[in-house]
C-alpha cells in the first residue's frame, strides 16, 4: 500500500477460521495527504516568490539601464566640455593679437625688401601653428616638445621686438625631457602674459628667464621678467580704456 495515490481510503479486514466462521469486519479509515509541493498554498507561495523576484530583477535592470543612460549622457556632456576646453586652449595659444602682429611683421619684412627674414619668420610661424594644432589633439606632451614650441614662439616675439628681447631657458639640461610630460599648451599663455603686460612697455633691456627644476613633488617651472609689473601694466591699460 505504500504506492497509493493521495486520497481517502477505508481498509476492511476480517478473520476466518478453518470451519468457515468469520469474525466481524473491521473498518480502518485513513487518508494519504498530498506532498507539500502539490498543495495549492505552496504553489501559490512559489508563484508569489517567482513573481516578486522577477519584478525585482526587472526593476534592477531598469535602474541599471537608467543609470547607464545617465552615465552616457554625463560622458557626452563631459566630452563636450573637454572639446570646449581644448578649443579654449587653442584660442589661448593662438592669441589674435599675436597672430595679427606676427602677420604684420611678415608684411613689414616683405615691404622693406627683407625677403630672407620674412621667409624665415613665415616658416617659423607656420611651424608654430602646426604644433599648436597637433598638440590640441593631445592631453600631454613631452617637455622636449613643449620647450621646442616655446623656443619658436620666443624667437618670433624677439623678431617683433627688433631682437631686443633677451630670453633664456635654464635647467633643462638636467631633466630627461624625452620622458617628462607636461599638460598640453601649458607655458605659452604665461610667457605671453609676461611679454604683453610686463615687457611690452619696458624701456631698455627686456629680460625673460624660464627656469626648470626637478623637485620631489614633480616639475617646477618659474617664469621671471624684468617688466614694469602687473600694477603698472594694469594702470596703463586702465588709462587706455574709453571713459
Amino acid at each position: 500500500y505504500s504506492q497509493l495515490s493521495p486520497g481517502s481510503y477505508t481498509f476492511q479486514v476480517r478473520a476466518e477460521n478453518e470451519d468457515g466462521v468469520s469474525s466481524p469486519t473491521s473498518h480502518i479509515s485513513f487518508e494519504i495527504d498530498y506532498p507539500i509541493y502539490q498543495k495549492w498554498w505552496f504553489i501559490a507561495l512559489i508563484a508569489l516568490v517567482i513573481s516578486t523576484l522577477l519584478s525585482f530583477f526587472i526593476r534592477m535592470r531598469m535602474n541599471t539601464l537608467k543609470k547607464q543612460n545617465y552615465l552616457e549622457k554625463e560622458k557626452s556632456l563631459l566630452q563636450k566640455d573637454v572639446y570646449k576646453s581644448k578649443i579654449t586652449a587653442i584660442r589661448s595659444q593662438m592669441n589674435p593679437h599675436f597672430m595679427f602682429n606676427a602677420l604684420n611683421s611678415i608684411q613689414e619684412f616683405i615691404v622693406t625688401n627683407q625677403g630672407d627674414i620674412a621667409s624665415e619668420f613665415l616658416a617659423d610661424f607656420a611651424d608654430l601653428m602646426r604644433r599648436y594644432l597637433d598638440q590640441s589633439k593631445q592631453d600631454e606632451v613631452t617637455l622636449q616638445e613643449e620647450v621646442e614650441t616655446i623656443a619658436i614662439y620666443l624667437s618670433l616675439e624677439n623678431l617683433r621686438f627688433d631682437n631686443s628681447l633677451n630670453y633664456s631657458i635654464h635647467g633643462i639640461e638636467k631633466i630627461d625631457t624625452s620622458t617628462t610630460v607636461v599638460p598640453v599648451m601649458l607655458l605659452q599663455p604665461f610667457i605671453e602674459n609676461a611679454i604683453k603686460h610686463g615687457l611690452l612697455h619696458k624701456e631698455g633691456e627686456k629680460k625673460l628667464d624660464i627656469y626648470f627644476e626637478q623637485i620631489e613633488e614633480g616639475l617646477q617651472i618659474v617664469i621671471e621678467d624684468n617688466g614694469i609689473g602687473r600694477k603698472a601694466s594694469g594702470a596703463m591699460n586702465k588709462r587706455k580704456e574709453p571713459q
